[in-house]
């Protein structure tokens, strides 16, 4: 059947959400620990003061690193409390990206914050724009910790179009779950050897901020390297603090759906899930204008013009690129191209640029980000990912690979390898599942795979015994525990299972005079099941077997009541006696003529066992 990754994700999407993979479907966020503190997290609540840069009183004073007047500065004030700042302007109205700002806060105190400087970035969020929000160009938040006013320095030319700006004060929150109980970095070793993560309920994001119900790409063709552009001054319990002001700076500030990095680090090696979707999944977020489709973004805390990065931070980026790119079967030192989807970018779009599978935000968009110590490291990144990097032992990417890797007919991974009850799994991008069994593999196509988990999955149904095979009008599968999932395209995906499943192969697979199963198995109150195929329904009942009852028969056996009524359940097979079909009931036999009019009654005539 025509199949693209966005219609089986299509499946599994909540539109009470952004984007809720549910275990039912077999799509679920990846395993990131909930909880990092010593106190149970929950969702914290965060405000954001707007102050129109208009209304805001403005001083002049000499321009940075200058003693005199000739070049001098605007500095506008304003009287709000946060922890985290920004400023946002319409599309329209916006500085060029790349104009910098200088940001500083007024302490409780009575001292001021340094000065931190900031760029403006033409990034946005391509899936808030298509579900019609209206977005706004900003600049990078600065963590300024906790302050009761702020003041936004920039150059006095550039001041009609910078007071067209709003100011972002961002005040997190806080919770007792910030404070980290343990040392968050690990190290991985093989497939998918998974760090430990702060998940978002972790770090207590409110989702009820969250908007936009679709952005999900194909496979992760490039991991993204960024920098928040804030301050390296902040301690491992203010660093869910950060990750909380980033989110509501996004999505209340410039308007997004969301947080737009897909993970975060901090210079103390804590990882932070960021937009919401699952970390084993192809999450389109709004880190790299133009190129956020395919590709994954994480981003250290801190500013790296000038300061390295510290070794926890570089630990706990490594690992967690080592464990996404070995979910997706990818080598940190090779290289990927990819599509500008917007000629704001550093390319026009539709053109193909080939970068590095570790790519520096600055390779793709017109910034300094990662700063220039950061990015002057990419090089020993991809050396250190590709180090602990392990999949090539996988049975399942051996199989994948064998059959072509990227150019086969699956297709890149759309859902990165991950463990199951008896092995493991990958979903590819043509929507085929393939399970690890011991050292076998076993291919699922799409439609039966949903199946298969909307049901109980691997802890109901156990491992998948052999490929999904073809048969006559469809394919089928068969599991541990005795179900077959067969699919057709009229019908899409059914279960069979127990005496029913027998009826149905006895003549061979995809070969029934009932045809496909329309629906599941139903039990029945009067102690049997029916299940509802194409061309008949079957009944079963203990000490009776599975019967198929179907055509003028059925008709007839329905108007009478059914297995409720006096006929009961069916004790044989519909056969042809002369000119007419006959059926073989509990209460009776059911005859009906081979030909002749079938509306609005079948014409049948049913005598009752005496």
């Amino acid at each position: 059947m025509p199949f693209s990754p966005r219609t089986l994700l299509a499946s599994t999407v909540s539109r009470t959400g952004v984007l809720s993979l549910v275990l039912a479907t077999g799509f679920t966020i990846s395993p990131v620990v909930g909880g990092h503190g010593r106190a149970a997290p929950h969702p914290v609540a965060t405000h954001v003061t707007q102050l129109g840069m208009d209304r805001l009183p403005v001083s002049r004073t000499a321009g940075a690193g200058s003693r005199k007047l000739t070049t001098s500065d605007e500095v506008a004030t304003g009287m709000a409390t946060g922890s985290l700042v920004g400023v946002t302007w319409p599309h329209e109205q916006a500085p060029p990206a790349g104009t910098t700002l200088r940001v500083r806060g007024l302490r409780d105190d009575g001292t001021w914050t340094a000065w931190t400087q900031t760029e403006v970035s033409a990034e946005d969020d391509s899936v808030a724009t298509r579900a019609g929000r209206k977005t706004r160009v900003g600049t990078e938040p600065v963590w300024t910790g906790p302050v009761t006013r702020v003041q936004i320095r920039y150059d006095f030319a550039e001041g009609r179009i910078m007071r067209r700006g709003r100011v972002e004060v961002v005040a997190p929150g806080s919770s007792p779950a910030d404070v980290p109980a343990t040392t968050p970095a690990g190290a991985a070793t093989a497939v998918p050897a998974q760090p430990r993560i702060i998940s978002r309920r972790g770090w207590g994001a409110d989702e009820s901020m969250r908007t936009c119900t679709d952005y999900m790409a194909s496979t992760t063709s490039a991991m993204v390297v960024h920098h928040t552009a804030g301050t390296n001054s902040y301690t491992a319990a203010q660093s869910a603090s950060i990750v909380r002001g980033i989110y509501a700076y996004h999505v209340n500030g410039q308007g997004w759906c969301d947080i737009g990095y897909n993970a975060l680090v901090d210079k103390f090696g804590q990882i932070f899930e960021g937009r919401y979707g699952g970390l084993d999944l192809p999450v389109i977020g709004a880190h790299t204008g133009g190129f956020n489709t395919d590709t994954f973004g994480v981003s250290v805390l801190g500013t790296y013009d000038s300061v390295a990065p510290s070794s926890s931070a570089l630990s706990a980026l490594t690992t967690l690129m080592a464990w996404r790119e070995s979910m997706f079967y990818r080598n940190a030192t090779s290289s990927s191209v990819l599509t500008s989807r917007s000629s704001t970018s550093k390319y026009p779009e539709g053109t193909r640029v080939t970068v590095p599978f570790i790519v520096g935000h600055r390779d793709l968009w017109p910034t300094g980000c990662p700063g220039a110590v950061l990015y002057g490291r990419l090089g020993t990144i991809r050396s250190t990912v590709q180090s602990k990097t392990s999949f090539t032992s996988s049975a399942i990417y051996k199989r994948w690979a064998a059959s072509g890797g990227l150019r086969s007919a699956l297709g890149p991974v759309l859902k990165g390898e991950g463990p199951v009850s008896f092995g493991r799994r990958t979903v590819f991008q043509r929507g085929f599942a393939m399970y690890a069994v011991g050292s076998s593999t076993r291919l699922v196509g799409p439609g039966n795979d949903r199946l298969y988990w909307h049901l109980g999955g691997p802890a109901v149904w156990g491992a998948p015994l052999a490929d999904e095979a073809a048969v006559p009008g469809g394919s089928q599968v068969a599991f541990q525990d005795g179900h077959l999932a067969v699919y057709s395209s009229a019908t899409g995906a059914q279960p069979l299972f127990g005496a029913i499943r027998g009826y149905w192969l006895a003549p061979g697979a995809g070969l029934s005079p009932v045809g496909y199963p329309r629906t599941a198995e139903s039990v029945l109150p009067s102690g049997g099941v029916v299940q509802t195929f194409t061309q008949g329904n079957v009944y079963y009942r203990s000490g009776l077997g599975a019967h198929g009852v179907s055509g003028r028969i059925l008709l007839t056996y329905l108007q009478r009541g059914g297995p409720a009524g006096a006929l009961g359940y069916p004790t044989g097979e519909q056969r042809t006696v002369g000119t007419t079909l006959v059926q073989a009931f509990q209460g009776g036999t059911v005859t009906v003529p081979i030909s002749g009019p079938t509306a609005p009654t079948p014409q049948g005539t049913v005598v009752r066992r005496r």
